[in-house]
């Protein structure tokens, strides 16, 4: 064997005229603790291990120009330096195997093999070279010492009994009876028994009946192929218990002296024990502790097995959590990961323990659930699992909102691969979170379509080739009473080289599962300013929507301060409209955000009230300048029921010193209502859609709620 470093691992010389076969493998050693060399002929092999740094060589059999067996009987050559041997092939044959063994080769693998076989055939290998070293200089000690005084053989005697039962791993000699007829002192740690209680015994009486079939092909093993044998066994120790140990045994049945099988024992409890736990962290979420995607797969795989059982229906859910990510970015992760905590114990509450939950990454969750009878169950679960996600969850003095999108398949035998699975549960998913929050949805082929068309919108918006496609609409609002124009808001819009003019509701939900909705609120806010700046716009002001997750971001007071310098836009003409839901998770960040837009002058418009949380308290709370009333109402105030609605909202507003505008106006009647209630403004088809760059010159131009505008404003119009 070479010198090492102390410490230092074996280095091992993989020789294999496949490269890639041969990178593999020294890759499989490196991650089993050893150092690995590659190479890929032999006579590159003899040049480093010339080199005499090399502890151990693994190499294929058949190579061009020079082959294995060549290669191994050159670095077997008398003169050289001891060598730990392990040879590879792909055939399966007894005659070569001897043959490699006749040259001195310490280990045999045929491909295709296993990192365990691998490790276990190197780890042997290394341990007879160093045993057969030990013995070559011990044999040399002994002639000498024989040749010098015969009475010295019996202390050489006993100090070799010493070394041999000092040694950590256990020594067995099994005769062909499978008796016990040696055991070293070893073997009484590993087996709890004296060696008295075990020599004379059958050896398999410290061993598991189901072991026994193994343990009897590796001796025939050994015997054929004349080299050792490693296989792992459990034994039996005297207080009941078993002990996982690596065994490597080699037929004697030719010598004399023993006529049986030495075995030597390694206890590996705490190799196996590690390598369970790797098992287990490496088919497991760290943070949630649920099965990570390769479990799923497994899962998913023997769901196919059975797809074709009428009475036991599969069905795979896709989850993804709603605005986790706004969570994520304005509260810090700490606290997003410990929401998923609580969706990961809730989900695992709300099925059977026969079903599997997997965490498939970010905030994406895939249930595997069984024993469902047709597609009619798998929508109540699902509704069963939204309704236990959609609980508060208390944290920090805090309490949540969290729902989830669902989307489902049916395991089916139409389904040829998992991945065909997933990406369907998946899709459906997509409908559901198009569908608005806390929806669900069952997979139908038209929504893998809906799926790829989402990809390509995605991948446009990441590209930039969106960018130059962007639109910003202005859709006017009046004043009441007298109608007279006194703003816009801001709309965005894809103007899409195939599909036309797209609407918010058909790309955003995209942006937002993306992560890209921010970069578009910048957009939208440094355009809609900039519009608003123009000379002749004055006094009008702009309104722009903004998302969560922007608004609660630390810098988004300086981003507006920087907008309106760069644009030279008054603060007062401008208002941030914001969704109530995006505020009532976070009331205290969300207060602070908003109190800083105030101080710069900027008005604040709690946007679509009534569709969500609505609440009293937090329009106290929070420096609100206005709400805009969501246009359900006003389509809903023909009905008496919708009309004292509309009326008692606009009166609660009024009653707080706030103004309302009304969205959604589309007729006479609904202004007259209105206007009627005491409503400030309102906006909507009656007045005009949301103008593109195109007709705005006409609207203001002509219109007559722009007349007011257009005799007090100095400024011509927008050119056309």
């Amino acid at each position: 064997m070479t010198a090492r470093t102390s410490g230092q691992a074996p280095l091992v010389l993989v020789v294999d005229d496949e490269i890639e076969l041969s990178r593999r493998v020294a890759r499989l050693l490196e991650r089993g603790g050893y150092r690995a060399l590659a190479c890929y002929s032999a006579a590159e092999a003899l040049g480093l291990i010339a080199g005499g740094a090399i502890d151990v060589l693994v190499s294929d059999i058949t190579m061009a120009e020079m082959d294995g067996l060549e290669l191994l009987e050159a670095v077997m050559a008398p003169g050289r330096p001891p060598l730990a041997v392990v040879m590879m092939t792909g055939y399966d044959d007894t005659e070569t195997a001897a043959r490699a063994q006749e040259l001195g080769a310490h280990g045999y693998l045929t491909k295709p093999f296993d990192r365990n076989a691998l490790l276990i055939s190197v780890s042997g290998a290394l341990r007879r070279v160093r045993l057969e070293s030990e013995n070559a200089e011990y044999r040399r000690y002994l002639e000498g010492a024989l040749e010098e005084r015969t009475e010295e053989l019996e202390s050489s005697r006993r100090m070799a009994d010493v070394l041999i039962n000092r040694t950590s791993d256990a020594l067995l000699l099994v005769d062909t009876e499978q008796k016990v007829t040696y055991a070293s002192a070893a073997v009484e740690e590993i087996f709890g028994f004296r060696r008295s209680e075990i020599i004379g015994h059958d050896v398999s009486a410290f061993l598991r009946p189901e072991d026994l079939a193994d343990i009897a092909e590796a001796q025939i093993r050994a015997m054929k192929t004349r080299m050792p044998v490693t296989v792992e066994i459990q034994i039996l120790r005297n207080d009941g218990s078993w002990v996982w140990c690596e065994a490597v045994g080699e037929s004697h049945l030719d010598d004399p002296a023993i006529r049986g099988f030495v075995i030597s024992l390694r206890n590996i409890e705490g190799r196996r024990r590690r390598h369970e736990e790797l098992e287990l962290q490496a088919r497991h979420d760290q943070l949630t502790g649920l099965p990570n995607r390769y479990a799923l797969t497994e899962r998913l795989t023997r769901a196919l097995a059975q797809a074709d059982d009428p009475g036991d229906r599969s069905a795979v859910f896709f989850l993804d959590l709603d605005r986790l990510k706004v969570i994520n970015d304005s509260l810090g992760h700490e606290i997003g990961d410990a929401i998923l905590c609580v969706v990961a114990a809730r989900l695992r509450s709300s099925v059977r323990p026969s079903d599997m939950v997997a965490r498939f990454g970010g905030d994406e969750f895939v249930l595997v659930c069984s024993g469902l009878h047709d597609e009619a169950a798998a929508v109540d679960l699902a509704r069963r699992i939204a309704t236990r996600l959609s609980e508060p969850i208390p944290l920090d003095d805090r309490s949540f909102h969290v729902t989830a999108a669902i989307g489902f398949a049916m395991v089916s035998s139409r389904y040829h691969d998992t991945d065909a699975l997933i990406r369907d549960a998946d899709a459906a998913m997509y409908e559901a979170k198009s569908a608005g929050r806390a929806s669900i949805r069952e997979f139908d082929p038209t929504t893998h379509d809906h799926a790829v068309r989402r990809l390509e919108f995605e991948s446009a918006v990441r590209s930039g080739a969106a960018e130059s496609q962007w639109e910003i609409h202005y859709q006017p609002q009046c004043v009441l009473p007298s109608g007279d124009l006194v703003g816009f808001e801001a709309l965005i819009r894809w103007r899409h080289p195939d599909l036309g003019l797209l609407y918010p509701d058909q790309f955003l939900s995209i942006l937002e599962d993306a992560g890209l909705v921010a970069e578009l609120d910048r957009f939208v806010l440094r355009e809609a300013c900039r519009f608003a700046a123009l000379p002749h716009m004055a006094p009008l002001r702009i309104s722009v929507n903004v998302s969560a997750g922007q608004l609660l971001s630390v810098d988004f007071a300086d981003l507006v301060t920087s907008v309106l310098a760069d644009a030279g836009l008054a603060s007062d003409r401008l208002t941030i409209e914001i969704t109530e839901s995006a505020m009532i998770n976070d009331l205290g960040i969300a207060r602070t955000a908003l109190t800083m837009l105030r101080q710069l002058g900027v008005g604040i418009s709690v946007d679509d009230f009534g569709t969500g949380f609505s609440a009293l308290s937090y329009l106290a709370e929070l420096p609100v300048t206005e709400i805009k009333i969501d246009r359900s109402f006003v389509a809903r105030s023909d009905a008496p029921t919708g009309r004292k609605l509309l009326e008692g909202i606009v009166s609660l507003a009024n009653s707080m010193g706030l103004p309302c505008v009304a969205e959604g106006v589309e007729n006479e009647d609904q202004l007259e209502l209105l206007r009627r209630a005491g409503c400030h403004s309102f906006q909507g088809y009656l007045v005009s859609p949301g103008l593109g760059p195109d007709r705005l010159p006409t609207f203001l131009a002509t219109h007559p709620a722009a007349e007011h505008w257009r005799t007090t404003t100095s400024t011509p119009p927008l050119p056309k």
